[in-house]
């Protein structure tokens, strides 16, 4: 509980509290340390984004590094809370832990582990709050990946 408490203190007021799940698979390693870094580098004013990273892997070195890499830059990292029968993680229960965890942050969000974002999205979200009207208490906005391919000359 006192985990809870210093998180909720120190992030009462973020922006966006961002889920990121991910299936620990080896091949993909060096796209969840970009995607780690990446949303590290939204924030430069460490106080807008709480990343919060939940795995359903917890065994293995490289689970191990990956982790530990993802807290030095300010991830909280947790075992999903519920899984399916097929060990995936349901994205209901991840965002009814992360509101307990972080009850006061404005927006909630999930990605998946390979997707990067860039300044512009916090900047979005930092607009939408100052004129959205939140006389209602929930809002959804929603995205969807665009897979451009690589031009060449």
């Amino acid at each position: 509980m006192s985990i809870v408490l210093s998180i909720v203190q120190k992030y009462n007021n973020a922006l966006l509290c961002h889920l990121l799940n991910i299936r620990l698979i080896i091949t993909l390693f060096q796209v969840y340390f970009n995607t780690i870094r990446n949303w590290v580098s939204l924030d430069t004013d460490k106080c807008l984004v709480k990343p919060i990273m939940f795995t359903t892997n917890t065994s293995g070195f490289d689970v191990y590094m990956l982790k530990q890499y993802a807290q030095q830059l300010g991830w909280n990292i947790f075992k999903a809370p519920k899984l399916s029968k097929y060990d995936v993680p349901f994205v209901r229960h991840m965002y009814m832990d992360a509101s307990n965890r972080v009850p006061n942050c404005r927006y909630y969000a999930y990605s998946n582990g390979d997707i990067l974002y860039s300044r512009s999205f916090i900047d979005t979200l930092q607009a939408v709050s100052q004129v959205h009207d939140f006389k209602c208490t929930r809002s959804t906005f929603c995205g969807m990946r665009v897979s451009v391919p690589l031009l060449k000359k």
